[in-house]
């Protein structure tokens, strides 16, 4: 399991994420967008490289869940499929198991339960990476997710180089 540095543990935040209505640079947006996914992905010569990976989100933060669509977006990635608590997560369960995603976040602390409990249903059948995308940073919960089997952890609130950085990592050991 690979993580990321964090600031502290206590950390909170607030962002306003806008999307550029229209080009910025001098190739076309979407062009730019697939440079950069075929730039990310193609290091690794993922099976990623010649579609969109399915990706699968458990948040109940429409600003974290935002924040992270926004970064797949820059890199070209689809957004994900969203389930805001472990009961609407448990409707996608046959689907994880059945290896419908690429690539699944799971944050930790919900409502109604943990992405803990989550990853525990599902590790044993899933091949796709799955990331912890939490605002916890303790070193004992770090090894709570790794003993879990979570395959890398964001830590909230997440610069778009620390995602990129990340990112890079789990498609590098994705399965291919």
């Amino acid at each position: 399991m690979t993580t990321h540095a964090f600031a502290s543990q206590s950390s909170t935040f607030s962002s306003r994420t806008s999307l550029p209505t229209k080009a910025t640079h001098s190739q076309p947006r979407a062009h730019h967008d697939t440079a950069k996914k075929s730039a990310l992905i193609g290091k690794s010569g993922s099976a990623w490289q010649n579609r969109n990976p399915a990706i699968f989100l458990l948040e109940d933060s429409s600003l974290s869940a935002g924040l992270l669509e926004a970064y797949l977006a820059a890199y070209g990635l689809g957004a994900p499929t969203w389930a805001k608590s472990i009961q609407e997560a448990q409707q996608f369960v046959p689907d994880i198991a059945a290896g419908a995603f690429d690539l699944l976040f799971f944050d930790i602390e919900l409502p109604d339960g943990s992405g803990l409990d989550l990853i525990k249903s599902v590790r044993n059948s899933v091949s796709a990476p799955i990331c912890a995308y939490t605002a916890l940073a303790s070193t004992d919960v770090v090894k709570q997710l790794d003993e879990a089997g979570f395959d890398h952890v964001f830590f909230k609130p997440m610069k778009k180089d620390d995602f990129a950085n990340g990112l890079e990592q789990v498609i590098s050991a994705a399965p291919n």
